[in-house]
């Protein structure tokens, strides 16, 4: 549903913003996806937290295949 996705006010991003603004973005406004616009503040895409995983995944170029996976530790 459309609901589950949108927020009021609508927070966007521009094609050139930074992968960690985007992260930074969607932690402060509790959202899962952000949409791309334009100069013209015309919609050309949507960023969602999938998509930064996978970005995430090919930066740190992890390759799991045949592995356990474990978190790194938190302090």
């Amino acid at each position: 549903r459309v609901k589950w996705t949108m927020s009021s006010p609508v927070h966007t991003i521009k094609p050139e913003t930074p992968l960690t603004v985007i992260i930074e973005n969607m932690l402060q406004f509790g959202c899962r996806c952000l949409p791309v616009v334009n100069n013209e503040d015309k919609v050309e895409g949507l960023v969602t937290t999938f998509d930064i995983l996978k970005a995430l995944n090919k930066c740190t170029n992890i390759s799991n295949e045949g592995k356990t996976l474990q978190a790194h530790p938190l302090t």
